[in-house]
């Protein structure tokens, strides 16, 4: 058997790590897939650093963009070589597309789509890498975001989720099951803790979390969770 897993340690530097090395691997394979070309390659690595540096963007979020724009080669051609008609009928095609599940994209993942298409294109065509008309790229609409993605009769009573921590065979894991049912936190913000945001007092745990879609910081109570992230 292998090394079992154990919960993160006081000396841990995060609870988990968001690698760049992540959209490395999707480019990689997308031109082993001949799905992106070299140029492709070139522009959105330019494009991710640009918004790094000038909009302070994290790898989750460069990750994002990473996966998206990669991803959008399945409905058009090479970046530079696209016209506008393409995009346009790029962007009716997403709508009712599939993922590589062969299921239908949420509408939520139709938005970011077209909008990282969108922020792409007027970037390319800032720096002279297109010759599409901004007012033509500036008239493509992403659906409206979609805030009803879960019914309440979806969510995980608290009786399941005791289940669920009670069935995990490490403290990692539940700690990581009850941190996130009680903190509500995204993945990636959970991904990006480490102990100095974690902060134990006599009513439980607060956590200080980097809000990733308002760019701001939040506290977080905690008490349910606070034997298993001492444990």
């Amino acid at each position: 058997m292998g090394e079992a897993f154990t919960a993160p340690t006081q000396g841990s530097q995060s609870f988990q790590l968001v690698k760049p090395e992540y959209a490395d691997a999707s480019i990689r394979r997308a031109i082993a897939d001949e799905r992106l070309t070299e140029d492709d390659t070139a522009l959105i690595r330019e494009y991710v650093a640009e918004m790094r540096a000038s909009n302070g963007i994290g790898t989750a979020r460069a990750n994002k963009i990473t996966f998206a724009l990669v991803n959008w080669r399945r409905f058009i051609g090479p970046y530079r070589s696209n016209t506008v008609a393409d995009l346009y009928q790029a962007v009716h095609v997403i709508k009712s597309a599939t993922n590589q599940r062969g299921r239908p994209f949420k509408q939520n993942t139709i938005r970011d789509h077209i909008i990282f298409l969108k922020r792409i294109y007027l970037w390319m065509i800032e720096n002279g890498y297109s010759d599409i008309p901004v007012k033509k790229v500036e008239k493509i609409r992403a659906p409206p975001e979609d805030h009803n993605t879960k019914l309440p009769e979806h969510l995980l009573s608290l009786q399941e989720i005791e289940t669920m921590i009670r069935a995990c065979r490490s403290s990692r894991d539940r700690a990581i099951i009850a941190l996130l049912y009680e903190s509500g936190c995204r993945i990636g913000e959970l991904a990006r803790l480490t102990w100095e945001r974690v902060r134990f007092d006599r009513y439980g745990v607060v956590l200080t979390v980097d809000d990733t879609k308002c760019s701001t910081q939040r506290y977080v109570r905690l008490v349910l969770a606070r034997p298993y992230l001492a444990a």
